[in-house]
Formats: structure tokens, C-alpha cells, sequence
């Protein structure tokens, strides 16, 4: 019965980590940065401006300008962006150090609007 117990009590102390590393996951994305994707001739193009960048120049900009590394970054595509972008996208931010990384549609309120 003691074997039950202890069973019982690792499983729940795992499940509450499980759990804590999910919201705190969750967390990192409510103040995260953007990077949009797009495709031109058949080349990925990136954007954290209003410039387009390879996936190189994203990382090193990145990097460069100090961005806050312990922060979410989303990479958002469109309906018809290649997958592969995001992907390629997603590894040019975890190159430059972010470890909570996601890629995912962009919806109306990800665009950034003109104040």
C-alpha cells in the first residue's frame, strides 16, 4: 500500500511541474515579439520592420539590436506562406537565443495598425 502512496505522490509532483512549466511556457507569449513571413520567388523573406531580411540577417539583427532574449518570439505566416518559412524562421530565433519559440497563423490582431 505504501508502494500506491508514493506512486500516486511522484505522479501528481510531475504533473504539477508539467503543468508549472506549461503556464510559465504560456506566459512568455503574452508580451512576445513578431516576425512575419512571407514568400517571393520562391524565397522565404522575414520582417521584424518594415524591411525584408533573410534568416541570417533576422538572427544577426536579433543579436545585434538586443532583443530580449527571455521574452516569446512568434513567428506568424499567412495562409499561403510555405510552412517551410516558419521553420526556417523559427530556427533564425533560436539561433539568436530565445528559447520559447512558436510558429503560428497570424490573425488581424497580430498586424500592426498605424496609431
Amino acid at each position: 500500500m505504501a508502494g500506491l502512496y508514493r506512486a500516486m505522490a511522484s505522479m501528481l509532483i510531475v504533473s504539477s511541474i508539467t503543468a508549472a512549466q506549461s503556464v510559465a511556457s504560456a506566459d512568455r507569449f503574452t508580451d512576445s515579439y513578431g516576425l512575419d513571413v512571407g514568400e517571393q520567388d520562391g524565397r522565404c523573406v522575414f520582417f521584424l520592420t518594415d524591411t525584408g531580411m533573410s534568416a541570417a540577417e533576422v538572427t544577426t539583427k536579433l543579436k545585434r539590436d538586443g532583443y530580449d532574449t527571455s521574452r516569446g518570439f512568434e513567428v506568424l505566416l499567412t495562409k499561403t506562406t510555405p510552412r517551410k518559412c516558419g521553420e526556417v524562421g523559427r530556427k533564425a530565433a533560436l539561433r539568436a537565443g530565445f528559447k520559447a519559440v512558436r510558429v503560428r497563423l497570424a490573425t488581424d490582431k497580430d498586424r500592426w495598425q498605424r496609431p
